[in-house]
């Protein structure tokens, strides 16, 4: 009889054992690269008969979003499975998204072999096909970093929010951001990390509209713990979790009461719901963009009204003199700030300080030595391993270098074959147009574009380009720089591994150019494609 049971036994754990195998479930699946934000796999389960991608698609409400029929998986074996249908979402057609701006559904594609542990989610072969590479069928172990911080909170009366995005502050996301989806008004996420310092949160409907306010957080050993509010409540805000974010708290109530931050805002909310924040001639200029698909056209409007937002014409006197009282309640502010990190030095004060440095480099000049002393003197010393202190340093660096007269920062980067190429090796004894550009960046690619023709009738009298792509993955500097036919070295800078952009005082923005004489000074920053003709004409008679 026991022998029996014994048998029985060891039938059911065999029977447990394959059925275990047969329905396995990996939640959240790693992978190395996403050409798309609208569209993850968010679980995975290989079922007896099929595999199974649990799917969100993400858009504004009312925007579309399209997936083929033709999708398919392709098995680290080379081998292709297809898609075989779908659950709560219709192939083919145009999706609209709901109020959410979120779709939750079901993939159910061929079987993956047993031996497949990595796979790749393929739309098709075209550009803007969605494509997810190097998809684990296994759950990777968690990097074993010196903090684990746990990311809790609840979102309330935000409908529209099925997601967050999550950047180191200063981060950008179009290269370097993580996603966090919002179930049921309440969102978790484990945060691996070598330092304590810095993060932002912003909701993603938000950032799709173009006008978000990002929640600033420090990472803490243990958990940090959100309750957030649409951002007409955006003070009501609460982040509690380490000392360092109750730090930033009390500092916080200290600006808010400073600079009237709360009753301003409301001021200016005011004005813009009125409509009389912005003049009838922006108002007009915003319009014509509006309506025109020429992008030349566009171009040249963004120009106009940049240059009425930096005159102040852009704005109603009511605006104009809101803003007047703004720089004067900043100005006492930012005199305060200064004292306060000079006798509070941690690294929520490190952070401050670099904020400081980058408004100064922008905007007034005048804190620049304070900014550079105490870096030297303090926090360089307190902290010489973190990330700030490289980030201060490359500021420094930059806005001492990177301008007409200074020199060029040399840097190694791989080229589209993933071999090392040194700038400096590039250039020497050229004159030299180095190009920051990126896929996603349109402004960038047009310009690059404009100077091929340059290219061309210099390349041979001591003139070369080498180009530059910021990107979240390979595939998509490949397929931009193929598309507009760049007949220069291009290299690649994945996720702003080697901080290139931060190094040459570019920070978010989306490019620039350089160009150098054969000595590696600067000569020009971001010209144009006449005015890099006309230094060429003068330099390589």
């Amino acid at each position: 009889m026991k022998k029996i049971l014994f048998f029985l036994y060891l039938g059911f754990l065999l029977l447990s054992t394959a059925i275990e195998a047969q329905n396995k479930i990996v939640e959240l699946p790693d992978f190395e690269t996403s050409n798309t934000i609208l569209f993850e796999i968010n679980k995975l389960e290989l079922k007896d008969t099929a595999t199974v991608l649990f799917c969100d698609a993400y858009h504004r409400p009312d925007m579309w979003i399209r997936i083929s029929s033709k999708s398919y998986l392709k098995g680290n074996s080379g081998r292709i499975y297809k898609l075989l249908c779908s659950e709560g979402f219709e192939l083919d057609k145009k999706v609209n998204m709901p109020q959410s701006g979120n779709v939750t559904f079901k993939l159910y594609m061929e079987l993956l072999d047993k031996d497949e542990n990595t796979f790749d989610f393929m739309e098709g072969e075209n550009e803007g096909d969605f494509k997810i590479i190097g998809i684990k069928t296994f759950k990777s172990q968690a990097p074993i970093t010196p903090i684990r911080c746990e990311l809790k909170g609840e979102v309330i009366g935000r409908p529209q929010s099925g997601r967050l995005v999550l950047t180191k502050e200063r981060g950008d996301d179009r290269v370097s951001a993580k996603y966090i989806p919002i179930r049921n008004g309440k969102f978790e996420y484990v945060l691996n990390c070598h330092h304590e310092e810095s993060y932002e949160l912003a909701f993603f409907d938000e950032m799709m509209d173009g006008s978000w306010r990002p929640i600033k957080f420090f990472t803490d050993s243990n958990s940090v713990t959100f309750k957030l509010f649409p951002m007409d409540k955006f003070h009501e805000n609460i982040v509690e979790g380490g000392k360092l974010n109750a730090d930033y708290h009390n500092y916080l109530v200290t600006k808010d009461s400073m600079v009237q931050s709360i009753e301003r805002q409301k001021q200016i909310d005011s004005l813009f719901k009125a409509n009389k924040f912005y003049t009838e001639e922006l108002i007009d200029l915003q319009e014509q963009r509006k309506k025109t698909e020429d992008r030349a056209v566009k171009d040249s409007l963004n120009s106009l009204m940049k240059k009425m937002y930096d005159s102040g014409e852009a704005y109603t006197h009511e605006v104009n003199k809101w803003l007047k009282t703004e720089k004067e309640l900043y100005s006492k502010f930012y005199k305060w700030e200064m004292e306060y990190i000079q006798e509070n030095i941690s690294i929520m004060t490190y952070s401050l300080l670099v904020n400081r440095m980058i408004t100064a480099i922008d905007n007034s000049k005048e804190d620049i030595p304070q900014c550079i002393e105490l870096y030297n003197s303090v926090f360089s010393k307190k902290y010489p391993t973190h990330p700030y202190t490289e980030e201060m340093y490359n500021l420094v660096k930059s806005y001492s270098s990177i301008k007409v007269g200074g020199s060029f920062i040399d840097f190694t980067a791989p080229d589209f074959s993933g071999n090392s190429v040194k700038l400096s090796e590039q250039v020497k004894g050229k004159v030299a147009l180095i190009d920051f550009w990126a896929s996603w960046c349109g402004p960038c690619r047009r310009n690059s574009i404009s100077i091929i023709p340059v290219y061309e009738k210099y390349k041979d009298k001591g003139f070369t380009v080498v180009g530059i792509a910021r990107e979240r993955e390979l595939t998509a500097a490949v397929n931009a720089a193929k598309k507009d036919n760049y007949p220069w070295l291009n290299l690649i800078e994945i996720e702003d591994a080697a901080k290139i952009w931060e190094k040459y005082g570019l920070g978010n923005s989306g490019g620039g150019s350089f160009l150098i004489n054969k000595d590696g000074t600067i000569l020009a920053i971001s010209p144009t494609a006449e005015e890099v003709k006309k230094i060429l004409d003068e330099l390589l008679k």
